[in-house]
């Protein structure tokens, strides 16, 4: 996995610059395309490269990671010192208008020196799944169907003639089950599959799987933009 610092407004380009950062050709291509699925709101297509707009935060296209520091005065791109100046004030930001939780701007300035905004956005999520599955996942109501050993709830006599004519020791019911199996567990369980094949960190990779195994048995279903209406 590769990170690259920016500040908004720079530019990037297929061959180094000052500071030796450049992108290949082939993730050039890749965020192109994903620039303009997202209606280009990151950055700007220039002469074998981009030009990042005011965007600040952080962007991950294939094993390419970009983070996106703000600038307010004429820093040099190549001053490490500005750059960690600017990061800072980004978690700031961050913590500010809570989209990010950070017990103190000082640990978080203490967890980027090895990690990525991103990864620390992802180390974030895991330890609030950890504190969830600790305290005990909610459940919730919901109708389930099927065929059981003892009556429970209401019969469907189609169904139970259909399915039980020579098993009468069975009986098909439509009844409430009290458990884990509800769409708010179902988007955090699909999260952390998705965390599983993008984190490149060991140790955070380690933990999605340990979470993974703690998880309740649900049924896992692929989420999609409506589920969160």
């Amino acid at each position: 996995m590769k990170t690259i610092q920016v500040f908004e407004h720079e530019s990037i380009f297929t061959y180094a610059d000052k500071a030796g950062r450049f992108v290949t050709s082939e993730q050039l291509d890749k965020l192109y395309r994903f620039n303009d699925d997202n209606g280009n709101k990151y950055f700007t297509g220039i002469r074998n490269g981009i030009r990042f707009n005011s965007y600040v935060g952080v962007i991950q296209v294939g094993n390419l990671i970009l983070e996106i520091i703000p600038k307010i005065d004429k820093a040099k791109s190549e001053d490490d010192s500005l750059k960690k100046q600017w990061q800072n004030a980004l978690l700031e930001m961050l913590a500010t208008c809570k989209k990010i939780k950070i017990d103190s701007i000082s640990d978080a300035q203490l967890a980027f020196r090895n990690k990525s905004l991103l990864e620390i956005y992802f180390k974030q999520y895991l330890d609030e799944i950890e504190g969830l599955i600790r305290l005990g996942l909610i459940k919730k109501y919901h109708l389930n169907s099927g065929n059981l050993f003892s009556w429970k709830g209401r019969l469907d006599f189609g169904k139970n003639i259909q399915q039980n004519l020579v098993h009468q020791e069975r009986f098909y019911t439509h009844h409430q089950t009290y458990d884990h199996r509800h769409l708010i567990n179902q988007i955090l369980l699909y999260a952390l599959f998705i965390l599983k094949n993008f984190i490149n960190d060991s140790g955070l990779k380690d933990k999605t799987v340990r979470l993974l195994m703690s998880f309740p048995e649900i049924k896992s279903i692929s989420i999609q933009e409506f589920h969160f209406n």
